[in-house]
This record gives C-alpha cells, sequence and structure tokens, in this order.
C-alpha cells in the first residue's frame, strides 16, 4: 500500500513529500525504513505517535485503567529510542515528526484536564529537544467526533481547550513555549528555558513531580489535588543591556489557570451555566499574576527569587 501511494504522489510532483509509518506506540520504524531502500520507495520522514500512560485502556468489565507514566524516561526514552532506530539506519538523515503524542491516549482520561499536565508537557518537550523534530499535540479542543457527544464540560477530553473554549492548564503550557524569544540563552537548569529577543529576556520555568498513585487516572484525577510547597527558586540572569523594563510574571498551577480545579469545586455540574462559563474563563484567563516595573544599571544582574509549589510553572518576561 505504501509503495503504491508513494508511487503515485511522488508521480503528480516530486516536490511532495510523503512518509511515515505513522504507527502507534513507536511500530514497524526499522520496517518502514528497510522496506522503502530495498524497494527503492520515496520515504521523506519517519512519523510515529507516543502517549505517557501505562496499563489497560478498557478491562473485561469496560472499566478504563489507565495510569500516567511518572517516570522520567516517559515519551522521551522513546524519542531516543526512535531516533536512535533511524539514525542506524540505511537513512540515518530521515526528519522525525511526531504526529500525535500526549499524557494519554484517551479521550475520556481526567488527566488531560489537570493542572499535572501542564509541567509534564514542558519537561518531555525539553527532554526530547535536539532528538526531534516536531511534535504535534493531541489535540487542540475537546470538539472530537469519534467519541462522539461530549458528556459534560470537563470530561477527560484530548483538548487544550474545552468545547466552550475553556483553556486548559495544557493551553497555558503552549502559550508561554510561544512567548519565548528566538534566540536561546544558556541556562544550568535542565527544567527551564531562556531565551531573548530585541528588547527583553524571558525565561520559562518548572517543577514537573507528578503524582505516584496506585489509582487510576479515572479515579485519582477526578479529586481536588492541593500542590505541596516546593521551594524558592532564584534567577539570575547576567548582562542584560541597561534601561527600565516591564516585568510580567504569568503562572500556571494548582487554581491558577486551572479552570479543571474551578470546575470541582463548583462541584463538576452536569451542565455549565452562561455565567459560569463567563466566571471560570475569567477566572483562569492567563494575565499576569504580577506585574513591576524596574530598573537595570550597567553591568548589573537581574535576580529574582519565587516561591514554588510542586507542578507548578513560572513565566517571567523582561521587556523594555
Amino acid at each position: 500500500m505504501f509503495e503504491y501511494t508513494a508511487r503515485a504522489v511522488k508521480s503528480v510532483s516530486p516536490a511532495y513529500r510523503i512518509g511515515g509509518s505513522a504507527t502507534a506506540g513507536r511500530g514497524w520504524i526499522t520496517e518502514t525504513i528497510d522496506f522503502a531502500n530495498k524497494n527503492k520507495v520515496s520515504l521523506d520522514f519517519i512519523t510515529t505517535h507516543d502517549y505517557g500512560v501505562s496499563g489497560i485502556g478498557l478491562d473485561e468489565n469496560g472499566v478504563q485503567k489507565l495510569f500516567l507514566d511518572t517516570t522520567p524516561n516517559a515519551i522521551i526514552g522513546g524519542v531516543k529510542e526512535v531516533n536512535k532506530q533511524i539514525k542506524s539506519s540505511a537513512m540515518p538523515n530521515l526528519p522525525l515528526p511526531y504526529t500525535e503524542w500526549s499524557s494519554s491516549y484517551s479521550p475520556r482520561d481526567p488527566v488531560h484536564d489537570s493542572y499535572i499536565s501542564a509541567p509534564y508537557i514542558l519537561s518531555k518537550l525539553k527532554g526530547s529537544e535536539g532528538l526531534i523534530d516536531s511534535m504535534s499535540y493531541w489535540v487542540f479542543t475537546d470538539i472530537f467526533e469519534e467519541s462522539g457527544t461530549v458528556p459534560k464540560a470537563f470530561h477527560g477530553g484530548f483538548g487544550m481547550m474545552n468545547f466552550q473554549g475553556l483553556k486548559k492548564p495544557s493551553f497555558y503550557a503552549y502559550q508561554f513555549l510561544n512567548r519565548l524569544g528566538d534566540e536561546g540563552l544558556r541556562s544550568n537548569d535542565t527544567g527551564s528555558w531562556t531565551t531573548r529577543i530585541k528588547n527583553g529576556v524571558q525565561v520559562l520555568l518548572w517543577n514537573s513531580n507528578p503524582p505516584i498513585t496506585k489509582e487510576s487516572n479515572r479515579i485519582f484525577y477526578k479529586k481536588d489535588l492541593p500542590a505541596k510547597n516546593f521551594g524558592k527558586v532564584k534567577i539570575n540572569i547576567s548582562n542584560i543591556p541597561a534601561g527600565n523594563y516591564r516585568m510580567n510574571i504569568y503562572q500556571i498551577g494548582y487554581q491558577v489557570n486551572d479552570v479543571y480545579t474551578s470546575f470541582l469545586k463548583l462541584g463538576s455540574p452536569q451542565n455549565l451555566t452562561r455565567e459560569q462559563v463567563r466566571d471560570l474563563g475569567e477566572k483562569n484567563n492567563g494575565k499576569p499574576v504580577e506585574t513591576s516595573q524596574i530598573s537595570i544599571k550597567s553591568k548589573q544582574s537581574f535576580s529574582q527569587e519565587i516561591n514554588v509549589r510542586e507542578n507548578d510553572i513560572f513565566m517571567i518576561v523582561l521587556e523594555k
């Protein structure tokens, strides 16, 4: 099937790119490359999928028993494995896009709604840096036709937004990434990205410490899960150009841009009123949690201390 498809596509235009094998769980990578090489079939990239869960999608009683993979190597280990398979193949320079990935492959897994998913996303993207060409989060919204009509406003759907447009913590994780500048700066903290643009500096840092539990996601992540205190984090940035800056600090964490916990505290209603949707959106709107004006003198470093809880994310933006 792949051979006939590839030859048909390339007959229309050699510029069209075609790849595969778009497999779940990183399957058939070497087989796809070996087949294309042996049969002289065009293969322009390798694609596959991966999800950060273990367990059973549905047991013999139709009950979901999935568990978030809390090991540091979750997702990252798979990326490394596929990268190694490509590098050791007859086509070692093939690009590697992950065309699906997420904390769970189930469209009814409440881990998707939890604030704990946000730093989980950042930690897996950071750990995969330099090993992969792209990672496409599955998916943008809870409007997902394969599973039928959604049962309630928050039901563990795949999306970064629910079907009413309320933004989950995972949405803000990607929004923070989008705010990073184009030029990366050296950092001695693996749980962070530091970047700059012409008029400023951006620091994105997180604590990814997903809880280990014997309860399945379906049970555990339907609870209110208060965050424990982690401690103080001190940020030091040297060689910032002198000048006056506006500092905006953004945050994601328990009860901060955490619409699901707000929903739980309403009693998890089957249906939300228009007023409730409006209030939930306003409470979790992604605005800065702190704004201030600072002045940096010549040869002066910037320093900021932040209290961090488990699974918190902070984005600090300095802009002239």
